[in-house]
């Protein structure tokens, strides 16, 4: 088993959010695009810095293989 996971330094304007259920605007990065932008066009800034990886609801690490199908809960980091 690998050590723990920290929690990545959010400063610097960096928020996260948490995924909601479908059919929420929060379950898809267009939806969560809109939400802190006002647009969905930014949905690519929001992938870019999640590339590396997300933080699941058990505290796991996995990587983004969908734009519209996002773990509920997972933390999404909005830059």
């Amino acid at each position: 088993m690998g050590p723990p996971v920290q929690s990545p330094n959010v400063g610097g304007g960096i928020r996260i959010h948490t995924v909601t259920p479908p059919p929420t605007r929060g379950s898809t990065l267009a939806g969560i695009s809109e939400i802190y932008y006002g647009t969905a066009n930014r949905w690519r800034d929001i992938y870019n810095a999640n590339r590396k990886g997300v933080m699941r609801p058990d505290g796991s690490i996995g990587t983004l293989t969908s734009t519209n199908v996002l773990m509920t809960g997972a933390q999404i980091y909005v830059p």
